[in-house]
């Protein structure tokens, strides 16, 4: 697994108010990749190690000009009271480059939470995991079995039932089965 280092935004990444990155190469990466973030991958002296601070997996990438990055992006990538001007500025001072340097802008997410589909699209607000549960769905006579979380938005309530399975980037959702499926927990079978 690549190593990426989160030097300058450790306390951003470990509070998970950081989910955007800007970085200078780093433009194969596509979806779906997975990597580790770090403290720091290069320049480590003799006998240190490196400090693993979690896995992250890339939603989106894109090249664009540094100085594309507005506040709200500047926001995503740790500084919310920063002025976009002044993020260009210790980008540049921090990589030896130009405002107008094409850089890899990279949307991600932390792999030990729920997925970016786990959004109340009303509120924008990433759903709370309940409880874990165990569930059945019947579907043309045949019972599968899963176990699954209950995600509710904290500003409205709205809630789906989803299965823990998310190690390869998908989830599955009562609202996704087919529509003749019919959802029970384990009282049901009985």
């Amino acid at each position: 697994m690549r190593l990426m280092s989160f030097r300058l935004t450790i306390e951003q990444f470990k509070d998970r108010s950081k989910d955007v990155t800007r970085r200078m190469g780093w433009g194969d990466l596509r979806p779906g990749d997975r990597l580790m973030g770090v403290e720091q991958a290069m320049g480590l002296k003799l006998g240190e190690t490196v400090s693993r601070l979690g896995e992250i997996e890339v939603v989106s990438m894109r090249i664009e000009p540094l100085y594309l990055a507005d506040a709200a992006e500047v926001a995503r990538e740790g500084f919310p009271y920063m002025a976009p001007e002044e993020f260009v500025e210790m980008f540049c001072r921090a990589n030896r480059c130009r405002p107008d340097t094409m850089v890899t802008r990279i949307e991600y997410r932390y792999c030990e939470e729920v997925g970016p589909m786990d959004i109340c699209t009303k509120h924008r607000k990433q759903l709370k995991q309940g409880d874990e549960i165990q569930f059945y769905v019947e579907d043309g006579g045949e019972i599968y079995e899963y176990t699954g979380f209950y995600l509710t938005c904290p500003e409205c309530g709205f809630e789906i039932l989803r299965t823990a399975c998310n190690h390869t980037g998908f989830a599955h959702h009562v609202d996704t089965l087919p529509t003749d499926a019919v959802v029970f927990e384990e009282d049901a079978l009985r």
